[in-house]
């Protein structure tokens, strides 16, 4: 492979110029380009349905806009950005609500498409596929919004191919030939080697990501799995060396730090002081996951060559891909080498996450997807799960049990009712999953029959690289998906089970104090109630390795899902129910998820007065499925035996953000006992583990001198962000997660 530099000034070179766009970068850089395009295409084909105007829009803005090539690039496609003049700021904020894009631009993030079919046809095969569905559904004389939707997706894969040609021929002018033939390769037919599938990725990749979707959250899917043929052939035919391969992977790393905004949107907000904004940037804080790692469909382990250079070339700074690593059941002993380049690249607090594969598995089993579909799990987004190219998620029915917990406990109170058993406390819990979930999950079956009956009249980049979409001829919100889904949530659990435990034990277990003492307490913040306090600390608690709160986690965990899929079993409407075409490629049906996923609980806890787990008002409550603050008072093992005691078969997604001192798992022999730790966890039954490791005297020196760490990245729900670029109270709050010495 042909290279302007030495391969160690290039590395430099590629990491330096990404780092440089995650922290250095304009707060106010801005796409301006896309915003003044999309603007003319919507006046220039105002009067065409959208499925058309989609179509023909897209084709207008990739035929215009810049095509940028660096010297260095090997892999093409960049999106121009620059800091607005007076005027194009003027002419910026005139158009800038729903995203600066126009309304017939609908595409939003969450998404994971069918990526074994870009690998397979490649984008002129894809195309091909479209021709042949149209003639078909025209010949059988299908209604006007199919044939629209159909031409509108030949029209997408028509301003993608062109896009790819103008990038080719700016290669070429740049002299970058290697990079030119790779993309006017993927002009005539799929990706033949390694790095046309690489360019066929990105090439799709950066369109939707820069262009099109605003928040574009995309999952690229098993690119390991999908691409270890071509990699493999080429190393055989000496067309590609290992070295080689990791300088593509590289520039693909880092063209996806490339294209971000700068600053952090969940638990910092939209200061536009420390943010770019959704509105400047499609992609300003929108995790994009790779997942390697796992079994293939025969069972065997995906442990090859390409599959850890994938691992070995994650830059640790980064924010994006977030890597998710499949977690297959003893993976550390029948994969060692990989694990250990896993676990060396988590304690450099790197961009990723794993995943237990058999959990996920299982959980989709159980909630109804058929084998074939749950072995394809993938997640998205802020840890969404979804089911890759075939999955239609309706919305995250969350819900932190715990407020409507409080407010029965208060109702209680105020009743002089005394609970005198475990199953009291449960069944209150019991009723709010059930109301909560009996809505969501009717609101699925209206909009799904709904959907059965309008499935053809609208048209977004996502249809064109769905399994089904295109050969239905359908979106996939209609018969373009086979599963549509909703998650059902539950937020902040181990406040929720730690609450419980308290109860249990002080009243009704031990009999230390009445029930209405105990409110008492709690509303009063336990000011004048110091022996209560300390009372209410003392019980056990989700992550300390109690048995006492580990059975309570297990037990309400098993009753919540239970009634989640009784209400879906009762609610939902079956095969047959509803009428569909006699010639789909699937019959689409609705499922219903279980999820523990949910970053926001500093903010539901700022909200929330004292809790009788022995918890002050304003102080957060735990975050996703991990132990609240200060509970896992017994190490890092103790913590994760504990969360492994939950029944995560049930569960598809749930992170665990976890703080180590980087200085405890230093060297060799701190790798082997990370390594060891990290894949027990998993072993014994646990779901997700990401983890950030900075020492806690560098975050507050960090909020002190910001300039001085700029580079300094930390772990969300299922994303990085830059320490300094958020605002200080959500600085405050990482700092408060604890760290893990053992």
């Amino acid at each position: 492979m042909k290279l302007n530099q030495t391969p160690e000034k290039l590395k430099e070179i590629l990491v330096n110029e990404a780092l440089w766009n995650l922290t250095d970068k304009p707060v106010t850089s801005t796409t301006f380009e896309r915003i003044r395009l999309f603007h003319e295409a919507d006046i220039k084909f105002a009067e065409l349905p959208q499925q058309l105007k989609y179509g023909h829009g897209l084709n207008y803005v990739l035929e215009n806009c810049q095509v940028p090539v660096d010297e260095n690039d090997l892999i093409l496609g960049r999106v121009p950005e620059k800091v607005l003049t007076d005027e194009e700021e003027e002419f910026f904020n005139s158009v800038r609500g729903n995203s600066a894009r126009p309304g017939w631009v609908t595409d939003g993030g969450h998404r994971s498409w069918w990526w074994w079919d870009l690998v397979e046809y490649g984008l002129p095969g894809l195309r091909q596929r479209a021709v042949e569905s149209l003639e078909k559904h025209r010949a059988k004389g299908s209604d006007e919004n199919k044939l629209r939707f159909l031409e509108g997706a030949i029209l997408v894969y028509d301003a993608l191919l062109k896009y790819t040609k103008r990038y080719a021929d700016a290669a070429r002018a740049m002299g970058l030939d290697e990079a030119a033939d790779v993309c006017e390769e993927m002009l005539k037919h799929e990706p033949r080697t390694f790095r046309e599938g690489l360019q066929t990725y990105w090439m799709v990749q950066v369109v939707y990501c820069g262009y099109l979707a605003a928040n574009p959250t995309l999952t690229y899917g098993r690119m390991d799995l999908a691409l270890e043929k071509l990699y493999n052939d080429d190393i055989a035919a000496g067309r590609l060396t290992a070295d080689d391969a990791r300088l593509l992977v590289l520039d693909y790393y880092c063209k996806n730090n490339l294209i971000n905004g700068r600053g952090e949107h969940q638990m910092s907000g939209s200061d536009p002081t420390k943010s770019t904004g959704w509105d400047r940037n499609l992609c300003y804080d929108a995790p994009q996951y790779l997942l390697i790692g796992g079994r293939r469909p025969d069972g065997s382990y995906l442990n090859g060559d390409i599959t850890k250079i994938f691992a070995e070339m994650i830059v640790p700074r980064f924010k994006n891909p977030v890597i998710e690593v499949r977690y297959a059941p003893d993976m550390q002993k029948e994969c060692p080498e990989f694990w250990r380049i896993v676990c060396d690249k988590m304690r450099q607090s790197s961009s990723m996450m794993v995943y237990s594969e058999a959990d996920n598995i299982s959980s989709y089993l159980r909630s109804g997807a058929d084998p074939e579909d749950a072995f394809a799990f993938e997640h998205f987004g802020c840890n969404h799960p979804t089911l890759a190219g075939i999955d239609n998620l309706y919305t995250y029915g969350g819900t932190t049990v715990l407020i409507p917990y409080m407010d029965g406990l208060r109702k209680w109170a105020e009743e002089g009712f005394e609970p005198t058993s475990t199953e009291d406390l449960y069944k209150l819990g019991d009723d709010i999953i059930r109301r909560h979930a009996t809505k969501i999950i009717t609101d699925l079956r209206n909009r799904f029959l709904y959907n059965m009956e309008h499935p053809s009249c609208h048209l977004e980049m996502t249809d064109c690289f769905y399994r089904d979409s295109i050969p239905n001829g359908t979106s996939y919100w209609g018969y373009g998906a086979k599963y549509h889904t909703v998650m059902i949530g539950y937020c902040s659990y181990a406040s929720l089970i730690d609450v419980i435990t308290a109860i249990d034990e002080l009243v009704i277990k031990q009999k230390k104090m009445t029930f209405a003492h105990l409110m008492k307490a709690v509303e009063a913040d336990y000011e004048g109630y110091p022996v209560e306090l300390a009372l209410c600390k003392k019980q056990p608690k989700l992550g300390s390795d109690d048995p006492i709160a580990n059975q309570h986690a297990h037990d309400v965990l098993l009753r919540f899902t239970d009634i989640v899929n009784g209400l879906a079993e009762e609610i939902l409407p079956k095969i047959g129910e509803y009428e569909v075409p006699d010639d789909l490629t699937v019959i689409p049906r609705p499922l219903v998820r279980h999820s523990m996923e949910s970053d926001n609980g500093h903010l539901y806890g700022k909200k929330m007065g004292a809790t009788p787990d022995g918890r002050r008002a304003g102080v957060p409550l735990a975050q996703n499925c991990a132990p609240a603050v200060g509970s896992s008072c017994n190490g890092l093992t103790a913590r994760l035996s504990s969360m492994a005691s939950l029944p995560f078969e049930r569960i598809t997604a749930g992170a665990q953000n976890i703080s180590i001192q980087p200085r405890a798992f230093a060297g060799d022999e701190g790798l082997d006992k990370l390594a060891s730790i990290i894949g027990g966890y998993f072993d014994m039954g646990g779901l997700q583990v990401q983890i950030t490791a900075v020492d806690v005297n560098l975050l507050r020196e960090a909020q002190l001198n910001p300039e001085a760490h700029k580079d300094l990245t930390v772990r969300i729900t299922g994303y990085s962000a830059v320490f300094v670029d958020m605002v200080k109270r959500a600085q405050d709050d990482i700092i408060r997660r604890e760290e893990m010495t053992e």
